[in-house]
């Protein structure tokens, strides 16, 4: 599959084609237009992958070579639009629940802490049932890895929302503040983001849980379905929302 912008792989089908002058014949097996692919399942393409014209449908459907029209994930007009409207209808979604999630910097550098309190809805990636975030407040965004500041921060938010399911990157910097955690009787859920997608499905589209998270975060914010509705902070994550690169691996998986 044409899964990269370089090599011999894609100079065989530019530079190096018959069209340009080369020796190389091109061929185009586009799924769209194969007796053996039916159309639910290109439906399907369409909704899982984002359109017609993403990179992942152009690569596994259409069998072109990924457009990679911009270096980021999410743009500045998107990420704007995040913070004007409502990711969740009061009638529709008013089973949601709360999420609270954090991530420990290294305290060095640019490296922030990072607490977010969410509501969420949904399970899905696409259609009826495809999930939406309110991030409702930022109580803590800074440079810093006291746990015991984390772990205060934490408990309080847990006071406030105690039905609230918490999740920690508990692997690197974070692992001291799951164990303080724990010595504190506060359970939490760990994330891997460096470990594999759970679904199979997944484990065909993204490199691993970090690349899944950041590409769902991007199409999430581009269909209107995660909204930030705390204003503090806003410059800061701007900056480094719209400043996630992406790529595709050998196995035409993303990769953030």
């Amino acid at each position: 599959q044409p899964a990269r912008n370089a090599g011999f792989f894609y100079d065989s089908h530019h530079s190096l084609s018959r069209e340009a002058g080369g020796v190389w014949n091109t061929l185009i097996l586009n799924g769209e237009y194969s007796p053996l692919v039916k159309p639910k399942v290109l439906q399907e393409a369409l909704e899982r992958y984002g359109g017609r014209d993403s990179p992942q449908y152009m690569v596994r459907i259409r069998g072109l070579f990924p457009d990679l029209a911009s270096e980021f994930l999410i743009t500045n007009s998107q990420f704007e639009a995040a913070y004007q409207a409502h990711a969740l209808d009061k009638v529709k979604h008013h089973d949601y629940g709360y999420v609270i999630t954090c991530d420990v910097g290294g305290g060095k550098g640019r490296d922030d802490s990072v607490i977010m309190i969410a509501k969420v809805w949904g399970e899905a990636h696409f259609r009826e049932r495809a999930r939406r975030v309110e991030i409702i407040e930022i109580p803590l965004c800074k440079n810093t890895d006291n746990i015991h500041e984390l772990a205060g921060v934490i408990d309080n938010a847990m006071s406030r929302y105690p039905n609230a399911t918490l999740v920690l990157d508990a692997n690197g910097a974070g692992t001291g503040l799951g164990q303080h955690l724990v010595s504190l009787g506060i359970s939490y859920v760990a994330i891997n983001w460096g470990g594999q997608c759970w679904n199979r499905q997944n484990q065909k589209i993204y490199a691993n849980k970090r690349s899944q998270a950041i590409t769902c975060m991007s199409r999430a914010i581009a269909e209107g379905r995660l909204t930030i509705k705390d204003k503090r902070y806003k410059l800061k994550l701007q900056k480094q929302m719209t400043r996630l690169p992406y790529s595709f691996d050998d196995r035409t998986r993303w990769w953030v």
